[in-house]
């Protein structure tokens, strides 16, 4: 006599590789196959009882919620996802076909495990994605954000920061956190944190250290991702430190390492743009090295740069934070002050720039006196733009030279 079928039905059900989980009306599971163990790393023993939503990812709980609201209010459940945390930490991906049983007042729920099938799509639009905000990222600290929201939707994170290294090497200098501090010296700074040395064919270019949420383990494919994206991160910040290098070089003079002209204009032009809109005024102070020409002819070229990087180093000393030093070319030196209060403020900045070239320099074994000629322009009352500030000041520079000359003149003749 063959046995009925609804006999040996329990038996065929634990033998499915599909999930089946009956819930009660409370949402505590009733009844768990043994298929469970293998999808979520728990045995029916340890889910019967347990609320089936406290195994779910936190951020899927609550569309969860509702799809089991329409299950129990008769709807048919097919094809819907969620996420649930296996029991060593790592998310699974699950499939599920769930249907109410009003006389039982109990929801059943046959589910698949998608978590390969889903996880290889996620990475492959992650890797997309990386190699787009790699392409589109106009600055370093934009494209850390953009990784960073990218790695979220993949791993779970709790912080994520980046150093890229200085000048000297071994040096690295922070430029993103979230989430989390970093201490480039220490990146290691629990057992949650992964730190990654970014490096090219060229050597390193910095340190990206990710904190994981604790519990959640990382799988073979992730590190895998995390390694294209490292790489792929190290030669961005390569190819943008070599662009900012050649743009700081373009823009900033080789011998004093002051901003050139041409980065004077662009400095320019965007303050008066801020002045006109604030209505404040601003301030060129023009600088000529006197007797400059005369310092190379009789100590040399070497000394004469010598001088000029300690007048440089003069001026800027007497700089507010938002005050601009540049050199124009030879011994000519331009200070833009934006902001200023009144056009006194201006001749207060030149009083203690004499006072600052004051003190005489040492160069090859002699006293050399610094002093310079000065000229001042006051945005808007000497002028509304950029070319005729400049001229401005150019003229009254060289008029505070003649009167100087003619000083000095009659001094001699009277001595």
């Amino acid at each position: 006599m063959e046995p009925r079928i609804h006999d040996i039905l329990p038996n065929l059900v634990e033998h499915l590789l599909d999930v089946v989980v009956v819930v009660n009306a409370a949402g505590k599971i009733a009844y768990a196959n043994a298929a469970c163990e293998a999808v979520f790393g728990y045995s029916p023993a340890e889910l019967v009882g347990n609320e089936m939503i406290g195994h779910v990812v936190p951020e899927d709980r609550p569309r969860t919620l509702e799809e089991a609201r329409r299950v129990m209010a008769g709807l048919h459940c097919v094809g819907f996802e969620n996420r649930y945390i296996h029991k060593d930490g790592r998310y699974v991906h699950v499939m599920w076909s769930a249907r109410w049983l009003p006389d039982h007042q109990l929801r059943i729920g046959v589910a698949r495990d998608v978590t390969r099938i889903r996880h290889a799509e996620q990475i492959q639009a992650m890797t997309y994605a990386i190699s787009e905000a790699v392409h589109d990222a106009g600055n370093l600290a934009e494209l850390l954000q953009k990784i960073h929201d990218i790695l979220a939707r993949l791993m779970p994170l709790s912080g994520l920061a980046a150093a890229a290294c200085g000048p000297v090497g071994g040096h690295y200098e922070v430029v993103y956190q979230a989430g989390m501090a970093l201490d480039p010296a220490a990146p290691q700074a629990d057992e949650h944190c992964h730190a990654m040395e970014l490096t090219t064919l060229s050597g390193p270019v910095g340190l990206l250290v990710l904190r994981r949420v604790p519990g959640v383990v990382q799988d073979e494919k992730e590190r895998d991702f995390l390694r294209f994206m490292t790489a792929q991160l190290a030669t961005a910040m390569e190819r943008m430190r070599l662009k900012a290098q050649t743009r700081h070089f373009a823009l900033h003079d080789d011998l004093t390492g002051l901003p050139n002209r041409r980065l004077l204009k662009e400095l320019l032009a965007e303050a008066l743009h801020g002045c006109r809109r604030r209505q404040q005024r601003l301030a060129l102070v023009f600088v000529d090295v006197d007797g400059f020409k005369q310092i190379n002819d009789s100590l040399g070229h070497a000394a004469g740069d010598c001088f000029l990087q300690e007048f440089a180093r003069r001026l800027r000393h007497n700089r507010r934070q938002t005050d601009t030093v540049a050199r124009l070319g030879g011994d000519e030196f331009l200070l833009l002050l934006p902001d200023i209060q009144t056009a006194e403020h201006a001749h207060a900045v030149v009083t203690g720039i004499h006072a600052t070239l004051a003190a005489p320099l040492q160069l090859e074994g002699r006293s050399v006196a610094m002093r310079a000629s000065t000229g001042i322009a006051v945005f808007p009352e000497d002028g509304t733009d950029a070319d005729v500030l400049l001229q401005h000041a150019d003229k009254a520079m060289y008029a505070h030279k003649t009167a100087r000359r003619e000083r000095e003149r009659k001094h001699d003749e009277q001595a």
